[in-house]
């Protein structure tokens, strides 16, 4: 709904997700210190999701995918969700600018491997609307998996 609003109003895009600072307490100083200021591969599930769902419902409203973006990889994922752009930080300050033609190169190769002739070719190949709906976004998923691990 609120990117919905903002396409509305006039905004040229939306970026999911910007990192939010993440103190830390130091037990011994009893003081607040900066938590790890690096995102980890990790944090990339939750960008997708979102840009898989937002991408499906306002098709012409760009998503730049921001947060757990490491490798080539992440990135194709991030355009088969539906990205319009991907943005990539902590890789850099972690392996150095090389880290982002390692990426491109990934991303090429995986293109080229696939028979895609373009990115246009398979952004959003893989958002709620191309793979069936939110169903497969919603948390009946999450419980689906963990009753299965219970038994």
């Amino acid at each position: 709904a609120m990117a919905d609003r903002l396409s509305a109003h006039g905004a040229a895009g939306i970026v999911l997700f910007n990192r939010f600072y993440q103190p830390d307490i130091d037990i011994e100083k009893l003081e607040y210190t900066s938590g790890n200021v690096f995102s980890s591969p990790a944090d990339l599930y939750n960008g997708l999701r979102w840009t898989a769902i937002l991408s499906s419902k306002l098709p012409n409203f760009p998503v730049a995918l921001s947060g757990g973006v490491h490798d080539g990889d992440a990135m194709v994922k991030a355009l088969l969700a539906g990205a319009s752009a991907v943005q990539v930080c902590s890789a850099i300050y972690q392996q150095g600018p090389d880290v982002i033609t390692k990426m491109l190169d990934r991303v090429a190769a995986w293109q080229e491997s696939k028979g895609f002739a373009s990115l246009a070719a398979y952004r959003g190949r893989m958002n709620a609307s191309a793979v069936g709906g939110e169903e497969l976004f919603e948390r009946t998923q999450f419980m689906r998996y963990y009753s299965s691990k219970a038994e």
